[in-house]
């Protein structure tokens, strides 16, 4: 019989004893190999290990508590908030290189600028210098705009981690001086009023001896993985899993609150178990109000083209629209930049607000949030799309913003002939620049329609009702309207 546990590890600060490799900027090298780079990967501090022991010898059957997603109060922001900003960005925006996938020989995803071997791409490391990495800025211009959230890649596949880390060789710790990234971002995000999300890759492709699936960082090996010894590939895979807890326990217990926690894929080959519930609820007993996504046991790489749903507080998409509506809590994620990377683009360009308007819209009708990305500048200073279409976003979220933020999804898809979202006794119809002008607007509320006004002007729009549908005029021009209806609080019957 199989004893059922519920894991409660204390969320204290544990001070790590990793060895590190402490070199200046100027003469920073990758170690990725042999004793000295094991060494500074090993984790020696006692109460790390028996954690990561205490969840490894846990499996999911054992965690039979586990809500999902978080009932906590200070969770439920999360389906309201509408719009969030990721950003990537790292020792790869130096030169606007692809984060992490730049070091694939061939690889189609590989972006516009190729560095392999990977000695060219963590060569990048001692130029990283963000002199103007003053986030509190451009996070108030999001704030401005509407975005309700942000999440920044503490440490993408490559391993660079954005504070100084006590575990590894690869963090600010060895090459800014063990400036702290990380704080500056959580003090902006306060100071503005957004939730404070950390993307972290479980994934590190700068440990020694990871099992890269592009083997030997070549898409032409993809799969070919040598042989090892299953309990050499067991024990290594311990270890790894260890440093991962260790570095995961740093963010969230440096920074306080922390709102959201982006998982991006833990992997190993020959390795099945990535005790996925056992490392959520130890989360949450350190963060206890926090959302986390779908993809600490689900690898997912830019060649996949489905998103299923694995356990998280919220399904994780990617680069793509939903193509019937989720069930519960989700999230849309894609590429803001014109470039069609993640990290910087050189030439900074953000797609049009329209693109923007019609990717947030789709999500809200259905419930879900829209996450855009954009890669700052290697100086850390925020790019000059990202001001611009900013600017007009706020310009439209100052009309329209009620209805997108906080909003319901409709009853059912079948209630009307254009994208539609709700609040209790408003619905907002969402007509788009291509919408028919020609034709009538149909929608069928479940209270007779008092009032329909164009937000952008106040001008009120001509319905009529007929049995349960109302047909409403649809506004002129080719410009995106939203079209506010107020119900009656009588019923329609």
């Amino acid at each position: 019989m199989v004893k059922k546990t519920t894991l409660f590890i204390a969320g204290v600060v544990l001070v790590g004893l990793a060895t590190a490799v402490i070199l200046s900027r100027r003469g920073w090298q990758s170690v990725t190999s042999g004793k000295s780079a094991e060494e500074a990967y090993r984790v020696r501090d006692k109460r790390i290990i028996e954690l990561a022991q205490r969840l490894l010898q846990t499996t999911d059957e054992q965690v039979d508590d586990l809500i999902m997603p978080n009932p906590h109060p200070q969770a439920q922001w999360f389906p309201e908030a509408g719009l969030g900003l990721f950003m990537h960005w790292g020792i790869h925006s130096v030169v606007g290189a692809q984060p992490s996938w730049a070091m694939i020989k061939d690889y189609i995803w590989a972006g516009p600028v190729f560095l392999h071997p990977p000695e060219k791409y963590y060569a990048l490391a001692g130029q990283f210098d963000p002199q103007n990495w003053h986030p509190q800025k451009w996070l108030k211009t999001a704030k401005d705009a509407g975005f309700q959230y942000a999440v920044l890649t503490t440490k993408h596949h490559d391993g660079y981690a954005l504070w100084p880390s006590r575990y590894g060789n690869l963090s600010t710790r060895q090459v800014l001086d063990g400036r702290d990234l990380l704080a500056d971002y959580v003090e902006g995000c306060r100071r503005n009023g957004l939730k404070v999300g950390f993307y972290f890759s479980p994934r590190d492709w700068h440990y020694p001896n990871f099992p890269l699936n592009h083997v030997d960082f070549d898409a032409n090996k993809t799969g070919q993985y040598p042989e090892v010894d299953p309990q050499l590939n067991r024990r290594r895979f311990e270890q790894f899993f260890t440093f991962t807890i260790a570095q995961l326990h740093e963010i969230l217990t440096r920074y306080g609150t922390i709102d959201l926690l982006w998982f991006d894929g833990m992997g190993w080959h020959g390795i099945d178990d990535m005790h996925t519930k056992a490392v959520y609820q130890w989360v949450r007993t350190l963060q206890p109000h926090i959302v986390i996504n779908d993809r600490w046991g689900k690898v997912r790489n830019p060649d996949d083209t489905q998103d299923i749903s694995q356990f998280g507080d919220f399904l994780t998409i990617e680069c793509r629209r939903a193509e019937e509506r989720p069930q519960g809590w989700w999230e849309t994620c894609d590429i803001w930049d014109t470039g069609g990377g993640w990290g910087y683009d050189t030439n900074e360009g953000i797609r049009s607000l329209e693109w923007t308007l019609s990717s947030l819209i789709r999500c809200r009708q259905w419930g879900g949030n829209f996450l855009p990305n954009v890669g700052p500048r290697p100086d850390g200073e925020m790019t000059r799309g990202f001001y611009e279409r900013c600017a007009e976003l706020q310009e439209w979220m100052a009309r329209h913003g009620e209805s997108v933020i906080a909003t319901l999804p409709p009853p059912a898809d079948s209630v009307a002939n254009v994208p539609l979202t709700c609040r209790e006794h408003t619905w907002y119809l969402h007509v788009a620049p291509e919408q028919n002008r020609t034709g009538a607007i149909l929608v069928r509320p479940p209270r007779p329609i008092s009032e329909a006004v164009i937000m952008r002007t106040g001008s009120a729009v001509a319905f009529e009702r007929r049995e349960a549908w109302y047909r409403i005029q649809p506004p002129p021009g080719k410009s995106r309207e939203v079209i506010r209806l107020t119900l009656s609080s009588q019923s329609g019957e």
